[in-house]
């Protein structure tokens, strides 16, 4: 036996320097794909009109996106492999596998038979594509229909490497196919302006990195190769599971954009882009949490329920991360934003923006938080109240949105904005606390902070100028460094030492 296959029957073992290892992984398959982007449409924007890259946009959405309409299987997959995982059975997964690979074909397939029978309709009517382009998108649709079975099944398989904590294979698939998804057709640009080729090189690019999936699939679990068994019972456990999860994933998504259809239909659309400009850039920085959150979901899943304790340090560790990561940024963005959006769009639009934008850095640290209970709740089970609490949530959030929009502005509307995100942080934990009793004291740190974390926020709101906001900034992060080395514990700080030992010895020469 090879040492890979032999490697893959051992259980992933969910220690910190592994969890912290695949989420730096995890991050950078992220940020691949914008460094990507960066580099290849200012190219595109140079080669093709402005309706080939509007559709070409259009594209990388479909392509990109369209795993999240999977039913939930994919992370429901995820989740009981790793429980499975967890408490040592192994036999199960297999047929776990099979059936998701092939309900997850099924779905991709079903999608892509009704967008191939509505082609037509597609760039005649829903677009209004002009007539010059209307053969070559017409193809271009055709050609993304047969890419969506490839993706689907793609999502599942990226979700079972995951559970196996191999986010070693999943970047290794993940950051070259991000990337080509927007170099290709940058490099196709330089040879033909035709749509339909650089849709072509999207579709080939998925389709090579389905492959790359499975075979990532095969190494890590070698069972896989002894046939195709679909399991009657693993269908009614990923059903029962992906629903949920998949009214959750909706629900968050509707959450994360209903806010902007609901400030454009109550204020004009020049004060729209003062709300949603800002929103759109502080938003990324949620790659930082969501690249911890997605590797914490499938260890979440793998504990047993007789290791609350270990469970307990899990969160805690998954929410202390986040924090130290995600606070300095926020922090920072909000101090020196008026003069960051005067340097970027104009001291007009800082003069508007300002106050939005510093509300929406306040709202990402409390919704960056909120992905650690989010991921614990519905891996231990809960992804029925999780999907009830995003469900209640909407109409409520909407109706706040649109009063409080029509009364105090973009300036308001980023203030619901900002304290949905917190009142999603407090009922997640509570919900995680009822499930697991030992995170009594971390239910009490997230309140505490509740309260500091404001506070410190309208300290640099109220404080002039830049120097001084600054200056205040790096006070309170000061102090939140000293908590944090007082607060760690011994493997947090053998990591550190470790990490120190390297830098001092970076650049020496032997001896």
């Amino acid at each position: 036996m090879t040492h890979g296959a032999g490697s893959a029957h051992r259980p992933p073992t969910h220690d910190g320097p592994l969890l912290a290892r695949n989420a730096t992984l995890n991050l950078l398959g992220q940020v691949a794909p914008a460094l990507a982007a960066l580099v290849s449409l200012p190219v595109l924007a140079r080669l093709h009109t402005r309706e080939v890259l509007g559709l070409l946009t259009l594209s990388w959405v479909i392509v990109g996106y369209f795993g999240l309409f999977d039913l939930g299987l994919s992370r429901a997959l995820t989740q009981l492999v790793a429980a499975r995982l967890g408490a040592g059975r192994r036999e199960p997964i297999p047929g776990l596998i099979w059936t998701a690979s092939l309900s997850l074909a099924g779905v991709g397939a079903a999608g892509g038979l009704l967008m191939l029978a509505s082609s037509n309709w597609i760039v005649t009517s829903a677009l209004h594509i002009s007539p010059l382009l209307v053969g070559d998108a017409r193809l271009a649709v055709q050609l993304i229909a047969v890419s969506l079975p490839f993706v689907t099944v793609s999502s599942g398989l990226r979700g079972v490497l995951e559970a196996y904590q191999r986010f070693d294979l999943v970047s290794l698939v993940r950051s070259p196919s991000s990337g080509l998804m927007y170099l290709g057709p940058a490099a196709a640009a330089m040879f033909s302006r035709s749509l339909a080729l650089a849709v072509a090189v999207l579709v080939v690019v998925r389709i090579a990195a389905c492959g790359a999936y499975v075979l990532c699939a095969l190494r890590v679990e070698p069972a896989l190769r002894d046939g195709i068994r679909p399991s009657a019972s693993g269908w009614r456990e990923l059903a029962g599971s992906g629903a949920w999860l998949m009214v959750a994933n909706i629900g968050s998504s509707a959450l994360g954009y209903v806010d902007r259809l609901v400030v454009g239909a109550v204020v004009p659309a020049a004060a729209l882009a003062y709300y949603a400009t800002p929103q759109e850039v502080v938003t990324k920085v949620l790659i930082i949490p969501a690249a911890i959150s997605g590797v914490v979901f499938p260890a979440f899943s793998a504990v047993p329920d007789s290791e609350r304790d270990r469970l307990a340090r899990l969160f805690g560790r998954s929410i202390r991360y986040s924090f130290l990561l995600l606070f300095p940024v926020t922090l920072l963005i909000a101090a020196a934003a008026p003069e960051a959006l005067t340097l970027w769009v104009g001291r007009d639009f800082a003069a508007q923006g300002t106050v939005p934008t510093q509300w929406f850095c306040l709202g990402l640290l409390a919704n960056g938080l909120a992905l650690t209970p989010f991921s614990f709740v519905q891996a231990r089970g809960g992804a029925s109240t999780v999907a009830s609490l995003q469900v209640l949530e909407l109409p409520l959030f909407v109706g706040a949105m649109w009063m409080v929009t029509g009364r105090y502005g973009i300036t308001g509307a980023a203030a619901v904005w900002a304290l949905r995100a917190a009142a999603d942080l407090l009922i997640l934990a509570i919900a995680s606390r009822l499930q697991v009793p030992e995170l009594r004291g971390m239910g009490r740190s997230i309140a505490a902070g509740c309260v500091a974390v404001p506070l410190a926020f309208l300290i640099i709101g109220a404080t002039s100028p830049l120097t001084g906001r600054i200056a205040a900034a790096a006070t309170v992060l000061g102090a939140v460094a000293v908590v944090a080395i007082v607060t760690a514990d011994r493997m947090e700080r053998d990591w550190v030492h470790g990490v120190w030992c390297r830098v001092r010895g970076f650049g020496r020469s032997p001896r």
